[in-house]
């Protein structure tokens, strides 16, 4: 008599999300566009001017102007140069979020539970220069939807590292605080298309890293 082997709801639940994470840090390239077979359309070469023998005079000296580094495709204004970015741990993903967007970094924090009223999201209120922070779940957005947890399952303990965003009214739960990094616009991966996942910036796909859009994110909870 035979026995068979089942798969571990887990492993499969692990399995679900590393495709889901991947499908975030290599999305499919556009079609490329083939290139022109007629002949008739390329430019034809230059004819050779000949040369005369007599001394040309040299050109004048003219300031060549130093022009401003060019803007990368897809970024925003505040990386159109070198940025930093706070590395953080959220739903086993590394998230890239830039310092310009933050207002404070609390290694230790324990929010007030949210209410019964309050959407899934929310794990609570958190009290930072006498004002009332709302701390949330980010992963409820990066996580699809049938992967989803509510933030008091997800924070049994009531205690999370939190960075404070958008001025100070929303701060994001997170389960690591990583180091403060220096990024290049070039190294990023930006997208274009923003109808979706409104959170997502960008991809870094050397580092697996997932440049976080603060203002898409804090969109998604107003």
């Amino acid at each position: 008599m035979s026995t068979r082997t089942q798969a571990h709801p887990l492993a499969a639940h692990d399995q679900a999300l590393t495709g889901y994470f991947e499908s975030l840090l290599n999305p499919q390239p556009a079609a490329e566009p083939q290139p022109m077979t007629d002949q008739a359309a390329a430019p034809q070469p230059e004819k050779p001017v000949p040369h005369t023998g007599s001394a040309l005079p040299a050109p004048p000296d003219i300031p060549i102007p130093i022009e401003p580094p060019q803007a990368v495709p897809g970024a925003p204004p505040w990386a159109a140069t070198p940025f930093r970015c706070q590395l953080v741990k959220i739903a086993g993903l590394t998230l890239a979020v830039p310092t310009v967007r933050i207002a404070a970094v609390l290694s230790e924090a324990c929010p007030k539970a949210a209410g019964t009223q309050d959407p899934p999201w929310q794990f609570g209120l958190l009290d930072w220069q006498d004002r009332p922070v709302r701390v949330v779940d980010a992963a409820w957005w990066i996580l699809p939807p049938e992967r989803r947890l509510p933030a008091a399952r997800r924070w049994p303990g009531g205690k999370m590292a939190v960075v404070v965003v958008a001025d100070g009214r929303y701060g994001l739960a997170c389960e690591a605080l990583a180091e403060i990094v220096a990024l290049e616009p070039a190294e990023v991966r930006w997208r274009s298309d923003r109808t979706q996942r409104p959170w997502l910036a960008g991809t870094l796909l050397k580092q697996a890293w997932v440049l976080l859009d603060v203002e898409g994110l804090t969109g998604l909870l107003a």
